[in-house]
């Protein structure tokens, strides 16, 4: 079967799908051919199947995608950390909360796990300082007061 396809920007065709394939084939080329309704990507196309990379099989997504969720970004905690009274520390742990969702939308698992442990680490931090710092402040108001009366 002869196809059309569209590479860097130009309509070439009709040709087989091994003469596609050697003028610059990439999963996401559109090709044609007649009896399909619609141009489509060539990754769908059970034809030009073996001339994709291994992890693009016709009908499929990049085989990492598929097999990993992605990791929490504890976004929310970072921003409560911020607001309660650890600026530093919950923007650390935000800046990571972000990556997580950078790197993985990029394709980079294990960084946006990494990014996730890290955002996870910052935000405990910030809770053991919030619950060291709150007594303390609490304790120290307590003492001015008693000075003052005394």
């Amino acid at each position: 079967m002869e196809y059309w396809a569209i590479i860097n920007n130009v309509q070439v065709g009709p040709m087989s799908p091994a003469n596609i394939a050697r003028m610059g084939l990439t999963p996401d080329t559109m090709v044609w051919c007649n009896g399909m309704d619609q141009w489509t990507k060539a990754r769908y196309v059970p034809d030009f199947a073996t001339y994709m990379p291994p992890a693009y099989a016709p009908g499929t997504e990049p085989a990492a995608r598929q097999e990993q969720p992605s990791p929490p970004n504890y976004i929310v905690w970072s921003v409560i950390s911020i607001l309660l009274c650890c600026q530093v520390t919950g923007a650390i742990a935000l800046i990571y909360s972000i990556l997580v969702e950078y790197r993985y939308s990029n394709g980079n698992i294990d960084g946006a796990w990494s990014a996730s442990r890290s955002a996870k680490t910052w935000n405990i931090v910030s809770i053991v300082l919030i619950l060291i710092w709150l007594p303390l402040i609490f304790v120290t108001g307590l003492l001015n007061g008693l000075m003052s009366v005394f």
